[in-house]
This record gives C-alpha cells, sequence and structure tokens, in this order.
C-alpha cells in the first residue's frame, strides 16, 4: 500500500526529498484544517482543505524549515532548497513572517484531491479487507 502511495507521490513532489518536505507541508495544512471542523465528514474535510489552500497564512501558525527537517531528518540546507522547488513547481510559499505555507496552484490541487486521494482512499480500504479477512479487525457493521 505505501510503496504505491510513495510512487504516486514521487511523481507529484519531484523528488524523494521534495516528498518528503511536501508531506508535512501538507500535514500542517491538515491539521489546520481540521482543528476548527464541526462537521468532519470527508466532504465537509475536502472543502476546508480547498479554501484554506485559496488563503494562505489564514490560520497564523507557522512551519519553519527547522521544524520540517525536525520531523524530516532532513538538514535544514536541503528543506530549504526543496521547499524553494516546490514553491517553484507551484505547491508552497515561503515567507520569513508566515513560514512555509500549502498553497498549490489550483491545478495542483485538483490532482492532489481528485487523483491523489481517492487512490491513498482505494488502498485503505485494501488493507483494510485484508486485516478484516485475517482476523485483524472485526467485521464490518460490528
Amino acid at each position: 500500500m505505501e510503496i504505491i502511495r510513495s510512487q504516486h507521490c514521487l511523481k507529484m513532489a519531484g523528488s524523494a526529498n521534495a516528498y518528503l518536505v511536501l508531506q508535512v507541508v501538507c500535514w500542517h495544512h491538515f491539521l489546520l484544517v481540521s482543528e476548527d471542523l464541526d462537521d468532519t465528514s470527508y466532504d465537509a474535510t475536502r472543502e476546508s482543505w480547498i479554501a484554506l489552500a485559496n488563503q494562505p497564512g489564514a490560520r497564523g501558525k507557522k512551519l519553519t524549515y527547522a521544524l520540517i527537517a525536525e520531523l524530516t531528518g532532513l538538514d535544514k540546507e536541503t528543506v530549504r532548497r526543496n521547499v524553494r522547488a516546490l514553491a517553484d513547481r507551484g505547491w508552497v510559499t515561503a515567507d520569513r513572517k508566515l513560514g512555509v505555507i500549502f498553497s498549490p496552484a489550483a491545478e495542483l490541487n485538483d490532482r492532489l484531491v481528485n487523483e491523489l486521494n481517492p487512490v491513498e482512499t482505494k488502498l485503505v480500504m485494501q488493507f483494510a479487507q485484508t486485516l478484516e479477512r485475517y482476523g485483524y479487525l472485526p467485521p464490518a457493521g460490528d
């Protein structure tokens, strides 16, 4: 499951290091989205994801190069170079005051939401079904 997901992510990010950095930036974005959600349904979360991506810096919780370096194990200079590369590709913006912000071009966010997320969802469901089949999860509905 993770290998297939990683292959898709590597294509989107451009390199393994950029993928690690983008993954941290996306998780930061997701945490910002989820902290104020009353409706945690898939559709509401998806709408909030898209809305926040159109308002870079709206939540004011700064993601720094140092924090990305700590979370990925990459050195800070490698993080900085990869953030710059992701910014050049239209995934993020970096600002001294606001930090690293997930602010994808509309086409990239559309690919992430409408191409990668369905692949991830399908893979997670297959994994859960495998766990259920071998008795590691209770049957659905129990």
